[in-house]
């Protein structure tokens, strides 16, 4: 139990002092008075900690952790009562709020070891937004009233419609009307292996590549695309890897002498598009993620290469990524009928031609939208429709034909000096993937 205390000990002071160094280098630039600094924030951690400890295996009584936060929500109130007195222009409750939520993650800690990954990832995120205060003050005045109701309408289509949404498998059997129309053309047994629409897990899945997508919109709108070639590259990835290397492509030919810089943009996307893919995988289908691992290494590979032509042509700036904007329903909807299409025409393939049928509607599917091909094998394998050599053999083809679709976008639409860097960067990712598969 020693041991066990000393590693909790040393978490709730780091990640304690890790919050209060941001809160203490803000005290430092606006030099003034404030509820805590980098000590405090870290004894507050430790507090909590220590009375988690003593609750849950001392005293053995959560009651002591139900006073101790309420006495130190009293506290932290006291605090900004008496320094808004104090000082007329202290207006902002950051610090006490923070503080709450420092206290609470010690005490997180003190559940034991299993719970060190979320206090770890509860504190990276809560400095993030410390650090980025401003930024997220002016996207705020930024963005457009379209944008904040357009956002507000998915994310109420999306609370309320996926809660109702059965969360089961539905076929053409389930519905009288598509039940008398297919048996004339199809048994029944070959009807029932069209079991296979979900209408609860279609919608999560567009939520979640919505969600990607507007993550990497955002951050855009916070920071701007003028930051380095690096962030835009990425965020450009996240958005839409096809649409930065076409937007890149045709910026290239009207901004020659950016031809370097929107070539290493349009080699970053792509290798952003590697690990998006790993991580729709670990949404999806966890158990899938060792066999597609390969697929970041391409990625890999990508940014390796995007990093030496970033020092070899000493790029420091890069245009503008023009984005649309993706607070709206009809790209999502899109996207959904675009997936249960692949779902449907996969099946009726894999039924006639077995895993090559798969494999060719993933080298397909992949020119349009390899997220929709991931998803749909990933959870084809995850309910043993498919086996998981299929389903990331067909994930790597539907990769590598993405890849293969923007080379050829940079070669028509691009500048010839572009198109000549992307070529010979793709080619050298395609190789290293392919090289890949007689390792595994």
């Amino acid at each position: 139990m020693f041991d066990e205390f000393l590693v909790g000990l040393f978490f709730a002071i780091i990640l304690g002092a890790f919050v209060g160094a941001q809160r203490e280098m803000k005290l430092q630039q606006n030099h003034r008075m404030d509820f805590a600094g980098f000590r405090t924030f870290t004894f507050i951690s430790l507090l909590g900690y220590i009375i988690g400890f003593l609750s849950f295996n001392i005293i053995e009584d959560s009651s002591l952790i139900v006073f101790s936060v309420i006495g130190f929500f009293i506290l932290t109130s006291i605090s900004y009562y008496s320094l808004s007195i104090k000082y007329k222009n202290y207006v902002s409750e950051t610090s006490q709020i923070v503080a709450i939520l420092t206290f609470l993650i010690g005490i997180l800690i003190s559940l034991g070891k299993e719970y060190y990954y979320i206090a770890v990832v509860l504190t990276i995120v809560i400095a993030s937004f410390l650090v980025l205060g401003t930024q997220l003050h002016t996207f705020a005045k930024n963005i457009s009233i379209k944008e904040v109701y357009a956002t507000m309408k998915f994310a109420l289509i999306s609370v309320i419609i996926l809660p109702v949404l059965p969360n089961k498998n539905f076929g053409p059997l389930d519905f009288e009307t598509s039940k008398n129309f297919f048996l004339n053309f199809f048994t029944e047994s070959t009807l029932v292996q069209f079991t296979i629409f979900n209408p609860y897990q279609i919608w999560f899945l567009v939520v979640i590549i919505s969600a990607i997508t507007y993550v990497g919109y955002i951050l855009i709108k916070i920071l701007g695309t003028n930051r380095g070639l690096l962030l835009t590259g990425v965020l450009g990835g996240l958005m839409s890897s096809t649409a930065t290397a076409t937007s890149f492509s045709i910026d290239s030919k009207r901004l020659k002498n950016l031809s370097n810089p929107l070539a290493i943009g349009i080699v970053l996307a792509c290798s952003i598009m590697f690990f998006r893919i790993i991580l729709e995988v670990i949404i999806v289908n966890p158990s899938l993620v060792t066999s597609v691992l390969f697929v970041s290494l391409m990625g890999f590979v990508g940014i390796i290469i995007s990093v030496y032509l970033i020092f070899k042509n000493k790029t420091k700036h890069v245009g503008k990524l023009e984005g649309q904007s993706p607070f709206t329903l009809k790209p999502s909807i899109t996207f959904g009928l675009l997936f249960i299409a692949i779902i449907f025409l996969t099946q009726v393939l894999r039924i006639k031609f077995g895993d090559s049928g798969i494999y060719f509607i993933a080298l397909i599917s992949g020119f349009l939208d390899v997220d929709a091909i991931t998803l749909t094998l990933s959870k084809m394998a995850l309910e043993n429709s498919i086996s998981n050599f299929t389903a990331s053999s067909g994930i790597f083809i539907a990769a590598l034909s993405n890849t293969i679709f923007k080379g050829g976008i940079a070669y028509y639409l691009g500048s010839k000096h572009l198109s000549k860097i992307v070529m010979w960067s793709f080619f050298i990712i395609v190789f290293v993937g392919l090289f890949s598969l007689f390792l595994v």
